[in-house]
């Protein structure tokens, strides 16, 4: 393909100079049908023998690859513009307890940079009122063993110190298997 055509041919002749033989790259290529098609080119520099190196790879197609990978990139963009403008909280926890994703709302809500949560989530905790922590923090689990739970608790600002009260929807995020991977949420202020 022209827009290829460049950024391929230099990859092959970094290769031939490199020394070390190998050349990895995506391009696509055109069909007799008069159009292209993904490929995935792969091949080492072979040093046996006099006369010059000869080449040995594979061309394989991975049209439907670049198809899929395309459509995930349009999907998180939506995702994306969703979550960065709406006034609910979103959020995502993996299996391993750390956030993932943390919405710009929650810096209206909460009162402190998202930044600082998603590098600890005990700062979040912290915010929690003490009379609702130890019922909030028993929620997470349930949403990894499958449960959808919906809470209400208070919270303290972090710029203010103002009570605020919070409705919590909790989900869990399965993957193709059916495990439960990630655990997300919609958190609004209902003061």
């Amino acid at each position: 393909h022209p827009d290829d055509r460049d950024a391929t041919m230099a990859a092959w002749r970094e290769a031939e100079e490199s020394g070390g033989g190998a050349l990895r790259g995506d391009h696509r290529l055109g069909g007799t049908d008069g159009g292209h098609r993904w490929f995935a080119t792969r091949a080492l520099r072979r040093r046996d023998g006099p006369g010059p190196p000869s080449w040995c790879g594979t061309s394989t197609e991975v049209e439907e690859a670049h198809r899929m990978e395309a459509a995930l990139r349009e999907s998180e963009a939506q995702f994306r513009s969703f979550a960065e403008a709406s006034p609910a909280v979103l959020w995502i926890v993996g299996e391993g307890g750390g956030l993932e994703y943390l919405s710009p709302a929650y810096e209206q809500v909460w009162g402190e940079p998202r930044e600082a949560v998603m590098s600890d989530l005990r700062r979040w905790a912290d915010r929690l009122h003490p009379d609702d922590r130890e019922a909030v923090l028993g929620e997470l689990p349930r949403v990894f063993r499958g449960e959808r739970v919906v809470a209400e608790y208070r919270i303290r600002r972090g710029t203010d110190g103002a009570e605020r009260w919070i409705r919590d929807v909790g989900f869990p995020i399965r993957d193709a298997g059916g495990r439960v991977r990630r655990a997300a949420g919609l958190a609004q202020d209902i003061t």
